[in-house]
């Protein structure tokens, strides 16, 4: 018999975040279709998964989503810089990275995490 997984992160993007012609940058927050995705979602997922936390990042549409879910399954939101939209320069620049698949999840899910 197969064991249970000890942890399911579930990645969720935030909900429709401008309506058809308005601007769109950092600060733009949901539109009125986006809030109706996100309270669907909370149905479904409180109907079919246990959620233990909600993560997001502290841009006006993650943070009008998560805020949803975590209202509707119990739980304060916990905002993480780290989340944040970000663009990597350019391959071979002077400033390249790498990111590891694990670098933001892991560091989430660490017991040492303060809460």
């Amino acid at each position: 018999m197969k064991s249970p997984p000890s942890l399911v992160v579930l990645l969720i993007r935030h909900g429709e975040a401008r309506e058809d012609d308005t601007p769109y940058g950092p600060e733009t927050p949901l539109s009125a279709l986006g809030h109706r995705q996100v309270d669907r979602l909370a149905d479904a997922l409180s109907k079919h998964h246990s959620v233990t936390a909600v993560y997001a990042s502290p841009f006006p549409r993650a943070q009008q989503s998560a805020q949803s879910l975590a209202t509707r399954l119990g739980f304060e939101v916990v905002t993480d810089e780290r989340l944040a939209e970000f663009q990597l320069p350019p391959q071979g620049s002077d400033e390249d990275q790498t990111l590891s698949d694990s670098s933001v999840l892991g560091s989430l899910a660490s017991p040492e995490r303060e809460r």
